[in-house]
């Protein structure tokens, strides 16, 4: 076969050299420009509305309660003494009548003679009121509980019989828990203390084992209100005298009754 030298060859081209666009460098630059524009433009927009948030949190009050912590519960105030000006001396005597509701109250008037000069007497701001009457030289204290706990003595502790002009005769008895036949407590400090009551019992055959003394050291007294029902009273009384003579001497006056 001759050869044709009419045949001109052409280089061939492929399908990417054929459709490759060429690239711009000012359409890179524009391209660079506006994400760079709206990056910044971004950021601003959120610093702003950052700083809002602050102004605004910073002008708003705050809605938090205001809480005062303390270590303990306040204490309950003293109560206020009242000096005996007169011979005899009536007190209004407010206390709780059920410990389940602090709401329900007795009122009872309570009547003695002054003792000393210098007698006093207040009460206490306590649920259970106290009435306490005092001077440097003794301590008596009147209280209407409303349940009584039976005592027990493992041996019999001093009594006396004491005629009183109201509340009839009652017994007398010295330190009595010093005398218990569960946890005797030893008195303390220079002063004697007396219970004063109406149940003071050597046969106390009820017990087991059978002490040699008990009593529920309170006196019951009538009540003038409903006779079906009688007042009871804890009467106890403080002394530094050698004797009891102020004690007796007040408890013989000691007249109790509701209001």
């Amino acid at each position: 076969m001759e050869n044709n030298p009419d045949i001109i060859t052409t280089p061939t081209v492929t399908q990417a050299q054929k459709f490759k666009p060429p690239i711009s460098h000012n359409f890179l630059f524009i391209l660079y420009s506006i994400l760079s524009t709206s990056g910044i433009i971004y950021l601003y927009s959120q610093n702003q509305s950052l700083n809002k948030q602050l102004v605004y949190i910073k002008n708003t009050p705050s809605l938090s309660p205001s809480y005062i912590y303390t270590d303990s519960p306040s204490p309950t105030p003293s109560p206020i003494s009242y000096p005996i000006i007169t011979s005899r001396q009536q007190v209004e005597f407010k206390t709780a009548k059920q410990l389940d509701d602090p709401l329900l109250h007795e009122t009872y008037l309570i009547s003695f003679d002054k003792v000393t000069p210098s007698s006093a007497y207040k009460i206490t701001n306590d649920q259970l009121a106290t009435l306490i009457i005092f001077d440097d030289s003794y301590e008596f204290s009147l209280q209407i509980p409303l349940e009584g706990f039976s005592n027990s003595f493992k041996t019999i502790p001093p009594t006396d019989t004491i005629n009183t002009q109201h509340l009839g005769k009652l017994t007398r008895v010295t330190n009595p828990y010093h005398y218990s036949a569960i946890n005797p407590i030893s008195p303390s400090g220079n002063k004697t203390e007396y219970h004063y009551t109406t149940d003071f019992d050597t046969n106390c055959s009820q017990w087991s084992p059978v002490p040699a003394a008990c009593s529920f050291l309170q006196v019951t007294s009538n009540n003038n209100v409903n006779p079906n029902n009688k007042i009871n009273s804890s009467l106890i009384c403080k002394t530094t005298e050698a004797t009891p003579t102020l004690c007796d001497k007040l408890i013989s006056t000691l007249e109790i009754k509701l209001k």
